[in-house]
């Protein structure tokens, strides 16, 4: 474990200088469009609640987790359409097992994913058995200083007993921590990455929200803007950072001062996963609200690893919920939930 601290801490003084670099900027755009029908999966098992935020998919192993409100942690199998396992309940309400769960990729194979609430991690393995770690995704320090846990974008466990994760920066609003676990002692650093974008308000983290994953071997990452068309993929081993843009307006900072900001905002990114030969991003064109509520079609983008565009994925369902099986070529969003016909589709796209 100690050998993993160190080089955790030595990278994290490699990015202090590496990461404040930018290599070079891109402004991209994609000149194959393709459209996709999807198939709903009518797995057994599982029922439907109205659309939140909070609906999230995590695929791993030929299973999906599927985190919605008002249901239980649910694991379906892909291949016999059937619910397998339930991870346990949660809620901001008494007596349920988790508050606020968020799901991760480990790196063991032994494992199917991890469970973060509040600071605290679980482990899940293949058997659907839940048990609680000595880890922490944060420290104490962090959360009491000012960083609240709910600003934090997407947890990546890497080597040892470290914690990855995209957080708020008081220098520069959105940056990269790194959290080492060292027996009873837990650190959370900053990383000197900035992840704004632009020299107004940098100490402001809404404009720069977004969604953070890391590549399989964990020598790369990538962040994608909620509110810039904006994709950066981060060298992870050698250091430096590759920012693509494309056309569409950035954030508006006048909002800022509006009760609910997010409305008045284009949203690009709806999430982004790293897989290991590309990078997938979901995107929606116009408000977050204008796309749950009037239910416009979504897309994926995908990326190769040097930030050159492949291809873009026009799905035929609303959503803001999805995960990517690279191997086989298979995309799954979580449709717009209602009480009677929501589901989750299958999509194969064009390897």
């Amino acid at each position: 474990m100690k050998k993993h601290f160190l080089f955790f801490i030595l990278l994290s003084g490699f990015l202090l200088n590496a990461f404040a670099q930018e290599k070079n900027m891109n402004l991209i755009s994609f000149d194959r469009i393709v459209s996709l029908k999807g198939k709903p999966m009518n797995f057994k098992g599982r029922t439907a609640t109205n659309d939140n935020p909070e609906t999230k998919l995590f695929f791993r192993h030929g299973k999906i987790v599927l985190k919605n409100k008002n249901e239980e942690l649910k694991v379906f199998d892909v291949k016999s359409r059937k619910l397998v396992f339930k991870l346990g309940t949660w809620s901001l309400r008494e007596y349920v097992d988790f508050y606020s769960p968020r799901l991760f990729a480990p790196i063991e194979d032994s494992l199917l994913c991890y469970i973060e609430d509040g600071g605290i991690i679980y482990e899940v393995n293949h058997r659907g058995v839940v048990r609680k770690t000595g880890l922490r995704s944060y420290s104490y320090d962090f959360e009491f200083g000012g960083n609240l846990e709910r600003i934090i974008s997407d947890f990546v466990k890497m080597e040892g007993d470290s914690i990855l994760f995209a957080g708020y920066s008081k220098r520069y609003g959105k940056n990269l921590f790194l959290t080492c676990n060292e027996g009873n002692k837990v650190e959370t650093e900053e990383l000197d990455f900035p992840l704004n974008l632009d020299t107004k308000a940098t100490d402001s983290f809404v404009p720069y929200h977004g969604s953070f994953s890391v590549r399989p071997d964990r020598k790369r990452g990538v962040y994608a803007y909620y509110y810039y068309p904006v994709v950066r993929i981060l060298d992870l081993e050698r250091g430096g950072m590759k920012t693509v843009w494309q056309e569409g307006k950035g954030f508006d900072f006048n909002t800022l001062k509006k009760a609910d900001c997010a409305r008045y905002n284009t949203n690009y990114c709806l999430g982004c996963y790293a897989g290991e030969k590309y990078i997938y991003v979901l995107q929606a064109a116009g408000s977050l609200y204008d796309q749950l509520d009037k239910g416009n079609p979504v897309y994926v983008e995908q990326y190769d690893w040097e930030g050159n565009p492949i291809q873009k994925m026009k799905l035929d369902k609303a959503g803001h919920a999805f995960c990517v099986d690279e191997e086989h070529g298979r995309i799954y969003l979580a449709e717009r939930f209602n009480a009677k016909t929501s589901q989750i589709f299958e999509y194969e796209y064009p390897l």
